[in-house]
């Protein structure tokens, strides 16, 4: 079987139709002019006519062979055995959820009756002779985990199937290399009992993203399961740095808002080692434990605690103060930094394709020997077509 590393370029082949395209643009018409001495010329036309015809197909043909040829070796064409579904070694990583678990329970039962192995996504590795997950358990899985265990069950003759939760993993990779032979199978936890991060806040309450990803206050919620302690608690201290008297009183109504809101206590300090601090000049050394927002400036920050808002934060300058978004806007990079997050969006199909991607060819697939072949050939056709040429041409 001939794959290709390089399957973009096989695009090149499209050239083709240059050769084609010169020769019918030849093969036009053209104007006839008298001339005497053309009866001399006519009996020696007619005899080589048919020959010349010949000699111009052939040339044709090869013109439009060397550029496929070279699309082809630029491609990097790679022959490959063909392994047959009967003669391959099924092998199975499943993540250990019992969600997961339950979910794929008919074809892991099944490869447990025809003797396939089964893993569990962890970093031992270990086989799973039940399917009873082991107690650390968790929600998420992790790419660098993942990895290490598909380079170790990598090999020709084996088919890797991956049962996973379609979550984002907590530590991403450009890419996951996975095995040639690969089939993943993800599913989406809709039923589960989402656990979160909550914040202490008055009156005994707890402040945290509900089930549906709202931000949301009180003691008790039947979708949610809360985390064992509190990310935080008691009021947060606010360092507002603004010259200009109108920005600084937007500032302080928006944060008021989102205090009374959601009873989040907000306590407007001038200590610049305050836990949110907001002003126009980016910190030369940003701590960890403060957010940063800077006004009125464009830029990325290499920080994930130091943000950037370009508009000055006034009724006439900026569509976020005018339409009244500025309370949420800041409330949720303040929830953000002080740790209450929700759901992540699952991967879409694309976003999987992406970050799922075949390893390269081993030693023993090298497509060295293809394409020296490939090259050969094409030594060869450019040969006969340049002797070709020339002789038509003597």
């Amino acid at each position: 079987m001939m794959e290709f590393l390089q399957p973009s370029l096989l695009w090149g082949t499209l050239a083709v139709a240059i050769p084609i395209a010169i020769h019918l643009w030849h093969q036009k018409k053209g104007t006839v002019i008298s001339w005497a001495a053309t009866q001399w010329l006519l009996e020696k036309s007619q005899q080589s006519k048919r020959g010349l015809r010949l000699d111009q197909l052939l040339l044709l043909a090869l013109r439009c062979l060397i550029l496929i040829t070279l699309a082809l070796l630029l491609s990097e064409p790679l022959f490959r055995r063909t392994t047959t579904s009967a003669t391959l070694r099924k092998v199975h990583v499943v993540q250990p959820d019992a969600f997961v678990v339950d979910n794929y329970r008919f074809e892991l039962e099944e490869a447990l009756r025809k003797g396939e192995t089964i893993y569990w996504l962890t970093a031992s590795l270990p086989i799973a002779d039940e399917l009873t997950p082991p107690v650390t358990e968790g929600s998420s899985w992790s790419a660098p985990v993942l990895q290490t265990n598909l380079n170790q069950l990598s090999g020709d003759g084996v088919e890797v199937h991956l049962y996973v939760k379609n979550t984002r993993p907590e530590a991403q990779l450009p890419g996951i290399q996975t095995p040639v032979e690969f089939e993943l199978h993800t599913i989406r936890d809709t039923v589960s009992r989402a656990v979160r991060p909550y914040r202490d806040v008055k009156n005994n309450q707890k402040l945290y993203i509900s089930a549906t990803n709202r931000l949301r206050v009180g003691t008790t919620d039947a979708d949610v399961t809360f985390a064992s302690g509190p990310v935080g608690a008691g009021p947060l201290s606010v360092h507002v740095d603004l010259k200009n008297p109108d920005e600084r009183k937007t500032v302080a109504a928006a944060l008021q808002a989102f205090s009374e809101v959601y009873s989040v206590e907000l306590n407007l300090e001038e200590q610049k080692t305050a836990d949110v601090h907001i002003n126009k000049v980016p910190p030369e050394v940003p701590r960890p434990t403060t957010l940063y927002v800077v006004i009125g400036q464009t830029g990325i920050s290499a920080h994930p605690n130091v943000i950037y808002t370009p508009e000055p934060l006034t009724p006439q300058t900026s569509p976020m103060v005018a339409n009244g978004q500025l309370p949420e806007w800041l409330g949720q990079r303040i929830l953000g930094h002080i740790g209450l997050k929700g759901d992540t969006a699952p991967m879409t199909q694309a976003e999987l394709s992406t970050l799922f991607k075949p390893m390269k060819p081993t030693s023993g697939e090298s497509s060295a020997n293809t394409q020296r072949i490939f090259f050969i050939v094409l030594l060869v056709l450019i040969g006969v077509e340049r002797a070709i040429a020339l002789t038509r041409n003597a």
